[in-house]
């Protein structure tokens, strides 16, 4: 299953995302994507965790979506 959720927009960037992808070995695959205006040939970070890396971050992530 892969799944990828685009950004807000932001000058000087035609595009940005953050794609996540469960790999057959039951690691997560993180690829955030971004396509600078100008430049034909996206940038991308890779990032890959386990299934308690993901939890955590997952966990980190609903802790400050809840702040305010």
């Amino acid at each position: 299953m892969k799944i990828e959720h685009t950004a807000l927009s932001e000058k000087g960037f035609i595009d940005k995302s953050l794609g996540i992808e469960k790999l057959e070995n039951g690691n997560y695959r993180i690829t955030a994507y971004q396509l600078p205006v100008g430049n034909k040939k996206e940038r991308s970070i890779i990032m890959e965790y386990t299934q308690n890396g993901m939890n955590a971050l997952l966990g980190g992530m609903m802790a400050v979506s809840k702040e305010g």
